[in-house]
């Protein structure tokens, strides 16, 4: 090996080697990469975790490894899965659907965040004022139904509110649908303590279908990037405080 970085797909009964791609592949002499300035054609990608439709294997929105079949529907993040900027030019995206905040999907519904109300560059978000939108798509089922749509897949809102948390990992269990983050809120002595950690959070649940709020939870950290986990009738969150969090029914 040349010191590059590589993916390859084997063949799990007798581990040849079925298919190779180079992610990164400096030059041996400088160890850099070699300058590009073409940037739809530049080779390599920058790292993230990786992803699959079932068939095909993904980083980012680059297709890495395939059985042949076209690529599926699928959930990616053009900053990557752990970026967590809120960047109104970067998107999680499925079907035709883009938000900045985080997203989840599953079935035929997804759900996302946004806080700008638009992608230009003049977009602004001010802290404590009607919240952020979380909002639940219905995703077309099949290409006939895309088709008679006229290709505008994803784009049927099914509930969308606005809610006072700063929504940073969200899951949805069953039927319903959990989300967490900081209060939005700007307090004038410390106005980055929401976003910091230093104002507690919020753990929310609502129908999964219909959008109905059916419980508020105060929690003394909000959770850190993406961080719930649902599993065996039990809810777990990591805090910013470095501390696991897991709550289940009273059952």
């Amino acid at each position: 090996m040349d010191g590059g970085i590589y993916v390859f797909a084997l063949d799990p009964a007798t581990g040849r080697v079925l298919e190779r791609q180079t992610v990164y592949s400096p030059d041996p002499d400088t160890g850099k990469m070699i300058l590009e300035t073409e940037g739809h054609t530049m080779s390599g990608l920058l790292n993230d975790i990786a992803s699959t439709d079932g068939s095909n294997v993904f980083i980012r929105h680059m297709q890495i490894s395939s059985t042949g079949k076209p690529a599926a529907r699928r959930l990616y993040s053009t900053a990557g899965y752990l970026d967590s900027s809120w960047f109104n030019r970067t998107y999680w995206n499925i079907d035709n659907i883009k938000n900045t905040g985080v997203m989840i999907a599953g079935g035929d519904l997804a759900y996302g965040v946004e806080s700008y109300g638009s992608s230009t560059r003049n977009a602004v978000f001010e802290p404590g004022g009607r919240g952020y939108r979380l909002t639940c798509y219905r995703l077309s089922q099949s290409a006939d139904q895309r088709a008679k749509s006229g290709g505008k897949s994803g784009k049927n809102i099914v509930w969308q509110k606005h809610v006072p948390i700063r929504i940073t990992a969200m899951i949805r269990a069953g039927d319903k649908l959990f989300v967490a983050g900081s209060p939005d809120i700007a307090d004038p002595d410390d106005p980055y303590g929401a976003w910091e950690g230093r104002k507690g959070g919020i753990l929310a649940v609502f129908d999964a279908t219909g959008g109905e709020k059916l419980s508020e939870i105060k929690l003394n950290s909000p959770p850190v990037w993406d961080s719930m986990a649902a599993a065996e009738g039990r809810l777990l969150i990591s805090t910013m405080d470095g501390g696991i969090i897991c709550f289940a029914d009273k059952r």
